[in-house]
């Protein structure tokens, strides 16, 4: 069946507008303008509460996606609680995290890839240095000097400072990179940085290696599309990390991204990584959430 759905976009210019476009395109229900013409509502980032009304969101029936919890920051449970009917995530630890939470339904489902966007791309050098690559914002927006340290800007810079600086560049791309760029300054390392990259694929081609270094996540979407690009990985084990990458791309420490960058210990990954994310394309994942869908409208919730 068609519902029409309410999907507000988050209107940040980042992975979650990109998604919720993705799916705009691609699913049989219809996308509408507003709560009230809506027979479902799927609120895709928890902050787009701020805009609406709690009536409005009581009204429908209501999807809410946490796509992860940091507990030094925590989440208002109870205000989620009493408009959301499911609760959707991407990961199996958002989903224990906020099992502990909350007694209402959690669906996990997974993030997409858009083969369309993403395929193998040629691999490029900077004045033949080997190319560390990193898309994800770690500033705080309050201050925009703070590190945001979910996302593990002083772990990457931990990183950085024990390679040899006359062998690497780091090419950052993404809003709020202002604390990295403030460490690689003091440590002398080059790097370029994009705010906006236009080809995001070719961005993740150029990459000898992508880096994420975050102590929580929902995704991050670029484990999927590196992986898709067959780009080597190297993450801590969060977020989709563990269920989508070869374990030896997972990290523990520094000083395991050091050595494993140092003596080129992950090449044998990347057709693995490739091979897994193939059951997370757009096409095959977006019907899943077509039909998750049609189930909290119907009320069949579990």
């Amino acid at each position: 069946a068609c519902m029409k759905l309410f999907m507000p976009p988050p209107g940040e210019n980042w992975a979650t507008d990109v998604i919720t476009s993705e799916f705009a395109a691609c699913t049989r229900h219809q996308m509408v303008r507003t709560a009230a013409d809506a027979e479902c509502i799927w609120l895709y980032s928890k902050w787009i509460t701020n805009h609406f009304l709690l009536s409005e969101l009581k009204e429908k029936p209501c999807i809410t996606t946490v796509h992860h919890i940091v507990p030094s920051k925590g989440i208002d449970i109870a205000f989620f609680d009493t408009f959301t009917d499911l609760y959707h995530v991407s990961n199996d630890i958002t989903f224990s995290m906020l099992r502990a939470l909350t007694k209402k339904p959690i669906k996990k489902l997974p993030y997409w890839v858009n083969d369309d966007r993403f395929s193998g791309g040629t691999m490029k050098h900077f004045n033949g240095k080997i190319l560390l690559g990193s898309a994800q914002r770690d500033t705080e927006g309050a201050d925009l000097i703070s590190p945001k340290l979910e996302k593990g800007p002083d772990i990457l810079a931990g990183v950085f400072e024990k390679l040899d600086l006359a062998k690497y560049h780091v090419m950052l791309a993404g809003w709020r990179r202002q604390y990295i760029m403030s460490r690689l300054d003091a440590m002398g390392m080059s790097y370029t940085y994009h705010e906006r990259v236009e080809d995001i694929a070719a961005f993740y081609a150029s990459c000898d290696y992508y880096i994420t270094a975050s102590r929580y996540e929902g995704g991050p979407q670029s484990i999927l599309e590196a992986s898709q690009m067959k780009t080597r990985i190297l993450s801590t084990p969060v977020g989709i990390a563990p269920e989508v990458l070869h374990p030896d791309c997972i990290c523990a420490s520094v000083d395991e991204f050091v050595r494993k960058i140092e003596e080129n210990l992950i090449d044998h990954t990347c057709d693995v990584n490739h091979a897994n994310v193939q059951r997370l394309l757009m096409r095959d994942v977006v019907p899943m959430y077509d039909d998750l869908i049609e189930h909290v409208h119907a009320g069949v919730v579990t």
